[in-house]
């Protein structure tokens, strides 16, 4: 499910039944991977938010819940902020144990930062700490819904 679903929005296959919004981001993921596998977050500009896993499963729709659309909110605007500093890609790699990598999807390109150590988003000098830190607890909020209270 993960792999088909993460495709889907980085090809921007997803965006095709939805109306166009030139130049804007209309999506933010980010990939992070760990001994266990990558989890996917993605944040749409209309407040879906998922989690997909490379191992299988993962939350769909967590966007409707109050504090997982404030934390998507939080890293979709940062997200968009830097943006520009990210470069177009046309492939998706997963990134590399250890580390992470955003993309920006916008209705013509996808555009990512590359594969970022977590040394690297865990220093507060990078400017993609502070992302790094909101999609953390974006990820965090998504889990919260997901598990059983």
């Amino acid at each position: 499910m993960g792999a088909d679903l993460r495709s889907s929005v980085l090809t921007r296959e997803l965006l095709k039944h939805i109306p166009v919004s030139p130049g804007k981001v209309r999506c933010l993921v980010m990939d992070w991977t760990l001994d266990a596998g990558t989890a996917t977050l993605v944040a749409f500009e209309d407040g879906a938010t998922s989690l997909y896993l490379s191992t299988g499963g993962g939350t769909i729709g967590a966007g409707s819940h109050e504090s997982v659309k404030g934390a998507a909110a939080s890293f979709r605007e940062l997200g968009t902020r830097l943006a520009r500093q990210f470069y177009q890609v046309e492939t998706f790699p997963l990134p590399p144990l250890g580390s992470l990598a955003f993309y920006a999807v916008t209705d013509s390109s996808t555009t990512t930062t590359g594969p970022l150590t977590l040394a690297t988003v865990g220093d507060p000098a990078s400017p993609y700490h502070q992302l790094a830190q909101e999609g953390q607890r974006l990820l965090a909020e998504v889990r919260k819904v997901a598990s059983p209270h």
